[in-house]
């Protein structure tokens, strides 16, 4: 099935991470029009932290992101490629890539409760020691690309907040909040939001008329069975599931991040799903 004609933009996935963005790059790369790439070099991160953290240095950030990324997509363009970007960073930078590249953006997302246990499986938001700070302070404050920490990866929570918990929770919902603010401001046919759980052949379908792709049952199936193994799955979990959370772990997951759960349609009363 061909999908209609339409200038070649590059598309961009964003999420919060942990939300099947690998998977999605990984199954997408699969199809013969397709470039895609998972949070390619140069990256975005120092960018990305800084663009959300420091807004009046958006002029700087945009020189940054078109030295690093013009000539990657023009080339891809000019092989008659899409181009398509995951990258969790990006979830921060919608505006200075809607402006420079008129891209469009595929918003990923995840049950929250499932993004909590996944970043509790991690080191997010472990103390670091102070050496590291001070390189992460500097990449920073002078959008250098030298090194990766898990500071560099994580966005700094209200002080208020004080267990790993918390401020997992409050990541989830604020690189959500940041993705939707920038896709109200988004022309329709630019943006497209859907759930890592709703991920099936009709939206894997959708996926591809939305970017400009021929949908092909037999490259639709063979996604499908990469889909299937999950790349990047966390392999085993020492968190436990929602169903045995603690009464006040689950009343903070509730003030924290009810309010955006509901707004993506996930019922608080549900059970979260492992990956």
């Amino acid at each position: 099935m061909k999908s209609p004609e339409r200038s070649k933009k590059p598309v961009f996935i964003v999420s919060t991470g942990r939300a099947g963005s690998t998977m999605l790059a990984r199954v997408l790369a699969i199809h013969h029009e397709v470039l895609a790439l998972h949070e390619p070099h140069p990256h975005l991160r120092t960018e990305a932290f800084v663009r959300w953290s420091t807004p009046g240095r958006a002029g700087q950030i945009v020189r940054k992101i078109r030295k690093k990324r013009k000539d990657l997509i023009e080339q891809t363009l000019i092989n008659h490629l899409i181009y398509v970007e995951s990258s969790n960073y990006a979830s921060h930078l919608i505006d200075e890539l809607y402006s420079l590249f008129d891209a469009r953006f595929i918003h990923l997302y995840r049950d929250g409760r499932d993004f909590v246990r996944s970043g509790l499986q991690r080191d997010w938001y472990r103390d670091e020691p102070l050496k590291s700070r001070i390189k992460s302070w500097i990449r920073r404050r002078y959008l250098v690309d030298v090194g990766r920490s898990a500071l560099d990866n994580l966005l700094s929570p209200p002080r208020s907040l004080k267990t790993r918990f918390e401020k997992i929770a409050w990541l989830w919902v604020e690189t959500n909040r940041s993705i939707l603010r920038s896709f109200s401001r988004l022309p329709d046919d630019h943006k497209l939001s859907l759930s890592l759980e709703s991920l099936d052949g009709d939206r894997l379908a959708e996926i591809h008329r939305f970017i400009g792709a021929d949908v092909e049952q037999g490259i639709l199936k063979e996604m499908l069975s990469v889909a299937a193994g999950r790349p990047n799955k966390t392999q085993s979990f020492n968190v436990p599931e929602y169903a045995d959370w603690s009464d006040w772990e689950r009343k903070r997951f509730d003030e924290i991040a009810g309010g955006m759960m509901s707004r993506l349609g996930y019922d608080l009363k549900g059970a979260g799903r492992e990956g």
